[in-house]
């Protein structure tokens, strides 16, 4: 059985949709992908384009990604989870383990 790739443009997308949630979440707020794209400094369409999975984010754009909401190069580009910020952590698990959140 094929082990599916992390580093594919439409995986790298699912993340930043999550990055985007989690550091709504967060804030405490609901942040849109034109709101989260002037919060990075990525433009629009190419924020669109990234988290829809039809272009990989650039590095320069990770970049500032990265600086605006603290979550590394290596999560969004593999999903490696170690090193990101506690916060944004807690809410990733809680939006790709919608279930295990519920548990007491």
């Amino acid at each position: 059985m094929a082990q599916t790739r992390s580093d594919t443009a439409k995986a790298i997308g699912e993340r930043l949709k999550l990055v985007r949630l989690a550091y709504a979440a967060v804030q405490s707020r609901v942040i849109s992908q034109s709101e989260m794209a002037r919060l990075t400094g990525v433009g629009i369409a190419a924020w669109n384009n990234a988290e829809t999975g039809d272009n990989r984010l650039g590095l320069d754009n990770a970049m500032k990604v990265s600086r605006t909401t603290g979550v590394s190069l290596d999560y969004i580009y593999f999903g490696e989870r170690a090193g990101l910020p506690h916060a944004l952590a807690v809410e990733l698990e809680k939006l790709e383990n919608p279930k295990a959140g519920k548990r007491a």
